[in-house]
């Protein structure tokens, strides 16, 4: 239990003091032997046991009486957090904010679910009187510091956003400062509704974090404040497709997009009213939802012919969520999809070329150049979108060559050499923005994928929700990595199968298996290399074009100025990744116009299950109390009042038991001689 005045608690040896009276009272009289007093003595020896019970009752009471005022004085506290157990003093104070859509959900009393999250947490921290305050909002943020409460609940930072919340990830975060700064007792707060998607049960970060903290010597207690509570209704749109089209009706942009309602409450079938705005110019139609869901292919919006470039929203009138309401799009003319790739092996090199000259739109053609590492000293990647190296590192010019393709926004894929799984020579010490290979581990058996990263980047589920079939990748040897990297997905013996190297602009992968068919099954599965280069390719695509779709990231913009088109006034500038809107976006290369949008993965409802969370955090020092019908009951509520009338009604019984025992009423002497008179009246006497 916690106290708002411990020092109170000092008081407490004073629940000894109707004992010490009771004592002194018994040391002032002694015990002397009377004879005519024996007999009363012999008398009352069947009442002893009784009263000698009574009279520690009346002690205990009185006792508990002290003992409750003074605990009232003290001014506890209780929750569902803290529960009844005595808790150390706190040196730092950890918020974990859950700030992706579903978290803008409207509650029974208007509220949102992370405006009434950020209120709760505010009033737990006040009344715990928390100093050394963090938040952590996204995977990609830097902790922030905060002097009180109040600077904590007035932050902007405190706003919802379009991205997806990686609860993991910002986890490691928490535990990584607390071992950077040496904090001792340390509490991290969760506020988050249990999406799976934000919470990504699957990721190998979990049991990192597991690890981490079995191994370090500071305590932290993790409380989670849930909002587990499905939507009564709410409808969310998307645009799945936009296409610039010239036929005989004219110059035109063809839209499709998904309507899907969810909730217990939602009908079998209605018409939705969408609203479709492009370059300022409105119109509107109404789209028929059976069953909850709706695909509404090319819808055509006349644009002016000599227009290259136009962006536009789609929008549903208001519901409990505003958050996935409205989708954004821009159109712009898209650059030539051309790869380049560099591999020693003859068999490796043709395998990715087929994996990279199929374009997942048959009508865009793609241009694939094979070249020896020699010849990228002289390459001109200004229109690459993609860059496979399969050998050793760059090195020298070659490597400078490579590294300002990636800064420019270029996306290269590194694969492992083919000799090193043949036994012929190892990894040069040559490193790529700060990795390296390592080495080569041959498999005794095939090692299984364990672990990957289903929401965002090369290995993301499908738009359908389907994932990818890396279950199925069977890896006969593999490299491994010396470096910072991100693991996107891990092999069954902890090392990472996909990494990625932090970037301000670009990326930077690593492949750890090779697609060598003696080394891997990536040939023979196809499908998930075909999907790693094509997504690889396509976001090199966006980084060129004058026109992109992004999903929304938690992060700071980088080195990029960004300008608001469309989208939230009141979005910090720092945080327009993580908002939906139609921003202008200025480089080195020039300007570009982008529409952000929440990830696919926000559309999903499902939430992570009792026992999963449960296993999640097993080993941790966890609390959780979730929210139910509009209200959590209290986080954290002050308690006096039951002591108080603990001590009311201790005193109301110590009162019963200090009254005196009932004794037969005596007649008085005149009314005894009256009774007799009576008698002998009776008996005939004179």
């Amino acid at each position: 239990m916690n106290f708002l005045q411990p020092w109170m608690l000092a008081a407490l040896p004073l629940v000894l003091l109707p004992i010490l009276i009771h004592l002194v009272n018994q040391w002032r009289y002694q015990t002397k032997p009377w004879a005519a007093m024996m007999f009363l003595l012999q008398a009352a020896q069947t009442n002893r046991g009784h009263a000698r019970l009574r009279r520690w009752l009346i002690l205990a009471l009185r006792s508990l009486a002290i003992g409750s005022m003074i605990l009232a004085a003290s001014r506890p506290l209780s929750s569902g957090l803290l529960g009844w157990s005595f808790g150390d003093r706190v040196d730092a104070t950890i918020v974990i904010l859950d700030r992706s859509p579903s978290m803008q959900q409207l509650g029974p009393g208007g509220t949102t679910k992370l405006g009434l999250a950020s209120e709760q947490v505010a009033d737990a921290l006040r009344k715990l009187g928390a100093a050394d305050l963090f938040m952590i909002n996204g995977p990609r943020d830097l902790p922030k510091r905060f002097s009180s409460v109040d600077a904590l609940l007035d932050s902007p930072w405190m706003q919802g956003s379009a991205a997806t919340s990686d609860v993991p990830a910002m986890l490691k975060l928490a535990v990584d400062l607390v071992r950077r700064e040496q904090f001792g007792r340390t509490d991290i707060w969760i506020c988050s509704d249990l999406r799976s998607s934000d919470w990504q049960p699957e990721s190998g970060n979990w049991g990192a974090l597991k690890r981490t903290l079995g191994q370090q010597s500071q305590s932290v207690r993790v409380h989670l404040l849930a909002f587990p509570e499905p939507v009564s209704v709410n409808r969310s749109v998307r645009v799945t497709k936009v296409q610039q089209v010239v036929d005989d009706q004219g110059t035109s942009v063809r839209l499709s997009l998904s309507l899907v309602s969810t909730g217990t409450s939602r009908q079998a079938s209605e018409l939705v009213p969408v609203t479709f705005e492009m370059n300022g110019a409105r119109t509107r139609a109404e789209i028929p939802l059976t069953e909850g869901n709706a695909e509404f292919h090319d819808y055509r919006i006349p644009m002016a012919p000599a227009t290259t470039t136009a962006w536009g929203r789609v929008s549903i009138p208001a519901d409990s969520n505003l958050a996935d309401n409205e989708a954004f799009f821009v159109l712009g003319e898209p650059p030539d999809r051309r790869v380049v790739i560099v591999s020693e092996a003859a068999s490796v090199s043709q395998a990715l070329e087929a994996a990279a000259a199929v374009s997942p739109d048959v009508k865009t053609p793609v241009s694939v150049q094979r070249m020896d590492a020699q010849q990228v000293v002289s390459l001109q990647a200004n229109d690459v979108g993609l860059l496979i190296w399969q050998s050793e590192l760059p090195t020298g010019t070659a490597r400078q060559v490579v590294e300002d393709f990636v800064k420019r926004g270029g996306q290269v894929l590194f694969f492992p050499s083919s000799r090193w799984g043949r036994g012929v020579g190892q990894p040069n010490a040559e490193s790529f923005m700060g990795v390296r290979w390592s080495g080569w581990i041959d498999a005794p058996g095939s090692v299984m994928v364990e672990h990957w990263v289903k929401t965002q980047d090369l290995l993301a589920d499908t738009q359908s929700g389907t994932e990818l079939p890396l279950a199925e990748l069977r890896v006969l040897g593999h490299a491994t990595l010396d470096g910072e990297v991100t693991s996107l997905a891990t092999l069954s013996g902890g090392d990472p199968l996909l990494a990625r190297t932090a970037t301000e602009k670009g990326a930077a992968y690593f492949c750890t298996a090779s697609p060598d068919m003696q080394h891997s099954s990536l040939q023979e599965n196809g499908v998930v290399l075909y999907a790693m280069i094509q997504r690889a390719l396509q976001q090199g695509l966006d980084s060129m074009r004058a026109a992109t779709q992004r999903d929304a990231v938690s992060g700071q913009p980088g080195t990029e100025s960004w300008q608001p088109i469309a989208g939230n006034p009141k979005s910090l500038s720092s945080e327009y990744p993580a908002h939906a809107g139609v921003y202008e976006i200025g480089s080195e290369q020039g300007r570009a116009v982008v529409a952000v949008n929440r990830p696919a993965a926000e559309d999903r409802t499902g939430v992570i299950d009792d026992a999963a969370l449960a296993d999640l955090f097993a080993g941790m020092e966890f609390e959780r109390v979730d929210h139910a019908n509009g209200r959590f009951g209290g986080v954290v509520n002050e308690v006096w009042r039951l002591f108080l009338i603990g001590m009311i009604v201790a005193l109301l019984f110590e009162a019963i038991l200090c009254l005196p025992s009932r004794r037969p009423v005596l007649d008085s002497p005149l009314e005894r001689l009256a009774g007799l008179r009576a008698n002998r009246r009776k008996g005939g006497v004179a």
